[in-house]
C-alpha cells in the first residue's frame, strides 16, 4: 500500500498519506493537510486501478469519506463517500453517496458531481466506515 501511494504522491505532486492498517488487510489513509478535490477523486481511482501493480489474486475496494463542503455538485451541508462503482468499465469516474442517501457520478472530464439514480455502490464500502 505504501508503494502505491508513494507513486501516487509523486505523480500528482502531493504529500504521502499516513497509512494505518485498521484490520487485516484494511487500511485507513489520511492526508493531514488535505487534498484538493480533483486529487481526492484521483486517489480513489488510483488505489482501485494502480499503475504497474499486479492485482492478480487481490480485490481492492477503494473509498473516501469527505467532509461536507468539499465536493462540487454535492450540497455543501452534506458529507459524502466516494467509491468506484460496481462493474466499472469506464475507469475515469467516481461515484458518491451523500449522507442523505443521494447518489452522484463524477467524470474526470468534469469538475463537479452530477446527481444520478444509479448508485452502483459496492456493498463492502459501507463496512469501511462503520
Amino acid at each position: 500500500m505504501a508503494d502505491i501511494f508513494a507513486r501516487f504522491a509523486a505523480i500528482y505532486n502531493v504529500g504521502e498519506p499516513q497509512i494505518v492498517e485498521t484490520t487485516a488487510r484494511t487500511y485507513r489513509l489520511d492526508w493531514p493537510d488535505g487534498l484538493p478535490e480533483a486529487q481526492i477523486w484521483f486517489a480513489v481511482n488510483y488505489v482501485h486501478y494502480p499503475f504497474d501493480f499486479d492485482l492478480t489474486g487481490r480485490t481492492i475496494i477503494a473509498a473516501a469519506k469527505v467532509m461536507a463542503g468539499h465536493l462540487s455538485g454535492i450540497p455543501g451541508d452534506r458529507s459524502a463517500i466516494l467509491y468506484i462503482p460496481e462493474n466499472d468499465t469506464d475507469h475515469d469516474r467516481v461515484h458518491a453517496t451523500d449522507d442523505s442517501g443521494d447518489h452522484y457520478v463524477g467524470d474526470f472530464g468534469d469538475s463537479q458531481f452530477r446527481q444520478t439514480s444509479e448508485a452502483r455502490k459496492p456493498r463492502e464500502v459501507d463496512s469501511l466506515f462503520a
